[in-house]
């Protein structure tokens, strides 16, 4: 596959660059007639090998600019006594002998409208089911377009209530849900109370 670069001036006298893809001859000196040849060819044929520049540039910009789906990233991690800097460090800490966890990270990044334009502030709703069936929920304010969030569910905490099951974390403004994020195994509770 060889690339060749042609600039040509159009019937109007305005410039046009290409860029020619495809399979040319190896002859340096017949490159040019090869690519003109290969532009013949790419009309009758209905191929598309001549691009232009400029095109191709935006293209690829298009395609390497990229976007995020989603404004919260949330994930679980175990915790462990390798967590703590004490045992990275070696020094003497309580909390070596038994330390065992969980922590829900919860990591937003927000447009910056909502912030400049001096509107309410946004809330996160973390709603968390442990291992022993108890629900709780806990609202965090979120001040800035960027940021994160901890829960940790530690030592005494994580061994009474079984470990964290499942959560959800949603983004409200005043009571307008902006975005959800669900654990896998999340569902929610049936009331059969009423039945």
């Amino acid at each position: 596959m060889i690339t060749t670069e042609r600039t040509e001036l159009t019937e109007e006298g305005q410039r046009s660059d290409y860029v020619a893809f495809g399979p040319l001859s190896n002859n340096v000196a017949g490159d040019a007639n090869a690519a003109s040849s290969l532009c013949v060819l790419c009309e009758l044929c209905g191929c598309h090998f001549l691009i232009s520049k400029k095109v191709f540039i935006l293209f690829v910009l298009v395609l390497l600019s990229g976007c995020q789906s989603s404004w919260l990233s949330v994930r679980s991690e175990p915790l462990y006594p390798s967590y703590l800097a004490s045992e990275q460090v070696n020094t003497p800490d309580p909390w070596r002998i038994c330390f065992a966890g969980q922590q829900i990270v919860m990591q937003w990044n927000l447009p910056r409208r909502p912030f400049v334009c001096g509107i309410e502030p946004l809330r996160l709703l973390l709603t968390v089911r442990f291992g022993d069936y108890s629900i709780e929920t806990y609202s965090y304010e979120v001040k800035t377009p960027q940021g994160y969030e901890l829960f940790p569910c530690i030592n005494q905490e994580y061994w009474d209530k079984g470990g964290i099951i499942a959560f959800k974390v949603e983004l409200f403004q005043r009571d307008l849900l902006l975005e959800e994020w669900r654990h896998h195994v999340w569902a929610e509770i049936i009331d059969t109370s009423n039945w």
